[in-house]
């Protein structure tokens, strides 16, 4: 056998093991398949979790706190305080956890509160780049609740006066008065999730209750309130659409609406939105993205005229890639506040979470998350793993394949001194045998296109000790009857 034919043979087998790994995932882990390769690491798939309580968790920051007053480095720190609830789900929606009851949002009302102060020594000694309050739908907050909890960010939280600090709302769920409330807290950001402003469309992904002109009022209170930074999000690849003409109609009305920015961005292909909205067909979900691809020139002729301008690529806009276009107000653009960076930054970052399954990250030393919040916030309990430069490494490149299909070469290297594919030789060997990378001067790309085999192929970066050692780990482990739907 020559070396050739070795290398195929190593790649072939280790792709059986990965195959193997997978589907213990899915039977034994309850893991619910959105195929994305950060869900190896948030859902300690390949990673052996460790418990921290939260007074670990308290050091841990305290200790970073000093470390950023000592290190000439500058980190991007970033806090997102995160929602569970909304007010239904939303078919296309990855990050339902439960309805907003009255009861349920007052008491986590109080659980926040409380873990602000438990947490308030480490934002002494922290200024927050950028703040983003999401969900789930902060909006459901009465306006009441919300008074209580901006004063308690108020009271804890630092941050730089040059940062973006955002809101999240729906439509259906907003008032002048909450909006009030939240440009007094210094928020100085808000983004509507209006997705589309037709009926239908709507209907058909479960959106209940909102209205277009209840999204038209809620920029006009925005603007009230005083905020110039208003966003609104819409959506491709939704269902009862056939010919594209809702999602253009969907933007014109929004251009007409005059906010700061537009973004689109597509839905992803989970298996509950398949399902619900596409018989289970992948390929018909592909067509609605395809469709509504090919209606972006017109898209961008109708913001061209409305004074709205983006210079992104359309290529951003695949289902494997959570960011997407935005079209800024050319007569709003203003000076550039710090962004509150969901993608990869490019520069070192971290991020504290605050709020139930919350993921934050503590950058070379620690990724974790929370368990839901109890009235106690010295009990919270929190999951996750030490970090070193080799995982580190791994963790950035499954974070660039989660929002697209490259690993590129020149923010790798600026991260880590190294280029990606000699960070991974042998990733970069194996995948070239089984003709599943390219390796060009932008990077590092992924060529599988069906979502459980491109997640597979991820799993050639990861540390392939680690992956060994969690699947003998799992094939001891009872098997588990999968949910016919994702738990309310």
């Amino acid at each position: 056998m020559n070396s050739a034919e070795g290398i195929s043979k190593i790649a072939r087998n280790r792709l059986k093991v990965f195959n193997k790994f997978v589907d213990f995932a899915l039977t034994k882990r309850d893991y619910q398949h959105n195929f994305f390769p950060t869900d190896l690491v948030s859902f300690h798939l390949a990673v052996k979790p460790a418990p921290f309580s939260a007074s670990e968790i308290r050091e841990h920051w305290l200790a970073y706190a000093d470390f950023l007053k000592r290190s000439k480095e500058k980190h991007l720190v970033q806090l997102y305080i995160g929602t569970p609830y909304c007010r239904s789900r939303c078919a296309y929606c990855i990050y339902f956890h439960g309805v907003g009851t009255p009861a349920l949002l007052e008491k986590y009302k109080n659980d926040l509160l409380a873990s602000l102060e438990y947490y308030s020594e480490v934002f002494k000694n922290i200024v927050f780049d950028t703040i983003y309050f999401g969900g789930g739908t902060p909006s459901l907050f009465s306006e009441a609740q919300l008074r209580q909890i901006c004063s308690g960010l108020k009271k804890n939280v630092r941050y730089s006066r040059i940062g973006e600090r955002s809101f999240e709302l729906t439509p259906s769920s907003t008032t002048l008065g909450k909006l009030r409330i939240i440009a007094a807290a210094g928020f100085n950001r808000i983004s509507f999730g209006v997705q589309s402003l037709n009926r239908d469309v709507l209907s058909a992904v479960s959106r209940i209750g909102q209205t277009e002109k209840m999204a038209e009022d809620a920029v006009k209170w925005a603007k009230a309130a005083g905020f110039r930074d208003i966003n609104l999000d819409i959506m491709l690849g939704l269902p009862n659409d056939k010919n594209g003409n809702s999602l253009v109609e969907s933007f014109r009305k929004a251009l007409s609406f005059l906010p700061r920015s537009i973004l689109m961005y597509p839905c992803r292909e989970t298996p509950w939105y398949l399902n619900k909205c596409f018989r289970g067909d992948l390929n018909l979900f592909h067509s609605a993205i395809r469709l509504h691809k090919g209606r972006l020139r017109e898209i961008a002729a109708l913001a061209a005229r409305s004074g709205f301008y983006s210079s992104d690529s359309s290529d951003v806009l695949d289902s494997r890639n959570a960011d997407g276009i935005i079209f800024t107000n050319s007569r709003l653009s203003g000076k550039r506040t710090v962004e509150y960076q969901f993608a990869v930054p490019n520069r070192r970052a971290s991020i504290f979470g605050l709020g139930h399954h919350s993921n934050s990250c503590i950058s070379g030393t620690l990724h974790y998350h929370s368990t839901p919040l109890v009235s106690a916030p010295g009990r919270n309990r929190y999951s996750g793993f030490e970090t070193d430069r080799r995982h580190e490494m791994a963790y950035f490149a499954l974070q660039e394949l989660s929002r697209g299909r490259t690993i590129h070469r020149g923010k790798f290297h600026n991260f880590f001194g190294i280029m990606p594919e000699n960070a991974f030789p042998e990733a970069v060997i194996l995948l070239k045998a089984l003709r599943g990378i390219s390796v060009c001067k932008k990077g590092l790309t992924l060529l599988p296109r069906e979502p459980k085999a491109f997640f597979i192929h991820a799993m050639f970066f990861l540390p392939y000790g680690d992956v060994i050692k969690n699947l003998l780990k799992m094939s001891t482990e009872s098997a588990i009857k999968y949910p016919a739907s994702p738990p309310k």
